[in-house]
């Protein structure tokens, strides 16, 4: 077709829906409104213009919408002409039908998966939040379906199963058993409490600790009172506070006190009268 002009826009949008506006080099106008019309329905819409020349501008639109332009080349039409000719006999109508199964198979998956491909999919950053947040979410499933999550988080009494590690170092029993567990007499805590006892006398005995050069107090050191030299008896035990004293509860009489403390020399025992 002589003084052809061709636009590629979407199929199907019938005869006249796609015109062109053509300006000459220099920007005039050239003619406007030409009609084109679509080829077989493929996309693709031709139209011709009066006059046209090499290097005028084609501005193409689907009613007042822009849709594209392009300089015009008279050494292309042909070409152009002779590629639509030959694709739509090969083809015949196979393609739009090709188009047509594809989005069925698309529609398809999307009606199984409730979903569509989101757009950021193939975006790296994307695809790294979601991977993390999905390799998060299956390791936590997993710890908590083991229970290892309670180990860091509550422990429920009975989510401990008998006889295992945990078990075992929680309960002397026959069969170790964590739901006979109390931690506020059976923990290392509580255990370490009711080894310091500060006596059962009748008499409130403070002892002090310092040190021999300066007189300074000596703090945390750990402190116990007997009734016999060897050190055999104890009758009470603790810790000195920040003035280096220990409140213990005595009977009356001769003690024996006996001091120790990491990076400290004591002479011991130290006998001391509770009157």
């Amino acid at each position: 077709m002589a003084n052809e002009i061709a636009v590629s826009y979407t199929p199907g949008l019938g005869n006249s829906a796609v015109t062109a506006d053509v300006f000459q080099p220099d920007g005039t106008e050239r003619e406007f409104a030409v009609a084109c019309t679509e080829v077989t329905q493929n996309g693709l819409y031709i139209g011709s213009c009066a006059t046209i020349v090499d290097g005028d501008l084609i501005v193409a639109y689907h009613g007042t919408a822009y849709i594209g332009s392009e300089r015009y080349d008279s050494g292309l039409v042909g070409t152009v002409d002779t590629v639509v000719d030959a694709v739509l006999v090969d083809t015949g109508t196979t393609i739009p039908a090709t188009i047509t199964t594809a989005q069925n198979d698309l529609d398809a998956i999307t009606g199984a998966s409730g979903v569509l491909i989101d757009t950021d999919a193939v975006d790296a950053d994307a695809i790294k939040a979601d991977a993390i947040a999905e390799i998060n979410a299956t390791v936590d499933a997993a710890l908590s379906d083991i229970k290892l999550d309670h180990l860091v988080a509550v422990a429920d009494s009975d989510d401990v199963a008998n006889s295992s590690i945990i078990a075992k170092l929680a309960s002397s029993a026959a069969t170790p058993d964590w739901s006979t567990f109390v931690n506020t007499t059976d923990s290392l805590q509580a255990a370490r409490d009711a080894m310091v006892t500060l006596g059962a006398g009748a008499i409130t005995f403070t002892y002090t600790l310092t040190n021999s050069v300066g007189g300074a107090a000596i703090a945390d050191a750990d402190i116990w009172a007997t009734s016999d030299e060897a050190g055999t008896t104890v009758l009470a035990s603790g810790r000195t506070n920040s003035d280096g004293e220990v409140v213990f509860y005595l009977d009356a009489g001769t003690v024996y006190i006996w001091r120790q403390k990491t990076g400290w020399n004591f002479t011991n025992p130290d006998t001391e009268t509770v009157a």
